[in-house]
């Protein structure tokens, strides 16, 4: 592609992201969180719930930097042990649960994803009510 404008490359290559990303199924490993993400014991667990759904990037130019993949934001539906829709998780971070609450979150700690490399980082958040009460 190197004789296509920078912008017909950059869909070139969302073309072929996409048609990859819709044929290659992806298993994630849970990994242990480091000490400084861990909550405080006075946290709990409120469900465990398994998800499905994507990391959005974008084609951009930073700077006088070439054009690079950039992430946007996450964009996933979390799911109950039934199968039940509970959660939809996006920007902000944000959770919407179906019955209307939703939470965002504030970074208080990061540190890097070991899992491979460029992955995005392990966060501890503080959560803060968005909407009505709820779960």
């Amino acid at each position: 592609m190197p004789n296509l404008p920078r912008t017909s490359r950059c869909a070139v290559s969302s073309a072929l992201l996409l048609a990859l990303a819709m044929t290659v199924a992806q298993t994630v490993t849970a990994q242990t969180a480091p000490a400084a993400l861990q909550p405080s014991e006075s946290h709990h667990t409120v469900a465990t719930l398994s998800a499905t759904g994507v990391q959005i990037y974008v084609c951009k130019r930073d700077g006088d930097k070439p054009l690079a993949w950039v992430f946007k934001a996450p964009l996933a539906d979390l799911y109950d042990g039934s199968g039940k829709l509970i959660v939809k998780h996006g920007a902000g971070p944000s959770w919407e649960a179906s019955d209307g609450s939703k939470i965002t979150g504030k970074v208080l700690q990061q540190a890097p994803n070991t899992a491979e490399a460029g992955a995005i980082p392990l966060l501890l958040l503080h959560a803060t009510n968005a909407g009505s009460a709820g779960l």
